[in-house]
């Protein structure tokens, strides 16, 4: 039994060494004086809906941070006995990004209070590589198909394989690449977690319900240590809940009477009908708040993607897409708080590889065991300068293939 302190040790020791993507921002600054002298002391408080308000005191040199801040929009509150109370509204923080501030307070000779009511700063000198965050505005406002490969299709630097045009490529994956890097080196992650596919090496091991991302970063060029890879990094961040109630649903539907016609004279003659959508159904509904407020809070959702599409001489080809995300987050001290993460995500899919040389009898019908992704993570602050992290993960998902006239064939992801 003595050695077990030591093997306690030395797997925090490595576990420190298991990298794993960003999934939280920093917000750093100083504060000064009029006269631009560094005010150490002051008492510097952050708050968020998202999680419990914090605090922490200038050093000698005026500085102050907050590290490891869920994406979203925050507040910071200056105050100092003497000085006029300080408050910045609208810092906005994102994934793996840094918001620095230089604050000054003026004196006062009774109780006032400052509000700056400004955009977060848009340049993180602290980064040298190339990212773009995705933010849940432009995540809900892309006007095509609800799946990652579209968002990257928008994104500077990366090229895809394949259009999705309202949805007729949705439910599989497009190859990309960026200047410089091979489809192959791409990385995926999921809150923290790597998912990239260990078999079709650069491809993702799942699909996704796309309403249960609130942010999503890609970064093409420059990457910190973190990413273990030279190529593309996507980085999905899944909502959490926060001291304030909210209730997301949605419904999206479109068929064949909504599309228009492209086919030639010649693919009419020999009555090809071509790649088209028969109809798509997209639903969900997404849940959080507090369990219990400045303590506990939940984030619950499900969404189905149901995808029906006919093949270029009429062949069904089928896809459904089920989604079921759970999130607990839980203060467990003030220097103390974990996170219990729950991700499903199925693909159902019929009429696999359908086309003009493959007939509905040749085709693969797939599905998965329906294994969740499940992370815990418990993240301990023994000071501003010491911050302990654990993250632990499974993800054991197998999928396999039924021919239609033939033997079950399996795989691994």
């Amino acid at each position: 039994m003595k050695e077990l302190p030591a093997l306690v040790v030395a797997l925090l020791l490595f576990s420190g060494l298991c990298l794993s993507q960003e999934q939280y921002g920093n917000v750093r600054g100083v504060v000064i004086d009029e006269q631009g002298i560094p005010l150490p002391g002051v008492a510097v408080s952050l708050d968020s809906e998202l999680y419990t308000d914090r605090a922490v005191v200038t050093t000698e040199s005026g500085i102050f941070r907050f590290i490891n801040l869920a994406p979203g929009i925050c507040l910071v509150k200056c105050e100092m006995p003497g000085f006029r109370t300080y408050v910045q509204e609208n810092i906005i923080v994102r994934v793996g990004g840094n918001v620095d501030l230089k604050i000054t307070m003026k004196p006062s000779t009774m109780e006032e209070e400052v509000t700056v009511v400004a955009e977060s700063p848009v340049i993180d000198m602290k980064k040298t590589g190339t990212a773009v965050n995705v933010t849940q505005d432009m995540l809900q406002e892309i006007p095509s198909a609800r799946d990652p490969w579209v968002i990257l299709k928008q994104l500077p630097g990366i090229v895809t394989n394949k259009e999705n045009v309202g949805g007729s490529e949705s439910g599989q994956q497009a190859s990309f690449k960026a200047k410089g890097t091979w489809p192959m080196y791409s990385m995926w992650n999921m809150d923290g977690v790597p998912i990239t596919d260990m078999y079709f090496t650069g491809s993702s091991s799942l699909y996704y319900d796309f309403d249960s991302f609130e942010e999503m970063q890609v970064v093409t060029s420059g990457q910190d240590a973190s990413i273990q890879t030279g190529g593309v990094s996507i980085n999905f961040i899944t909502r959490r809940g926060g001291n304030k109630f909210q209730v997301v649903t949605r419904a999206f539907f479109t068929n064949d009477s909504l599309q228009g016609e492209n086919r030639t004279q010649e693919l009419i003659d020999l009555d090809y009908v071509g790649n088209q959508i028969n109809q798509i159904l997209d639903y969900g509904i997404q849940v959080g708040g507090p369990i219990k407020k400045d303590r506990a809070w939940f984030w619950l959702g499900y969404g189905v993607q149901d995808i029906r599409h006919y093949s270029i001489d009429g062949f069904p080809d089928d896809t459904k897409l089920e989604g079921i995300n759970a999130k607990l987050n839980l203060r467990l001290s003030r220097h103390n708080r974990a996170e219990l993460a729950i991700i499903r995500n199925t693909k159902v899919k019929s009429g696999r590889g359908a086309g003009p040389t493959r007939p509905p009898e040749t085709t693969y019908d797939q599905a998965s065991n329906g294994a969740p992704l499940i992370k815990f993570e418990d993240e301990h602050m023994f000071s501003d300068n010491f911050l302990l992290s654990l993250k632990l993960s499974t993800y054991p998902l197998t999928f396999w293939l039924d021919p239609k006239g033939g033997a079950r064939c399996a795989g691994w992801i």
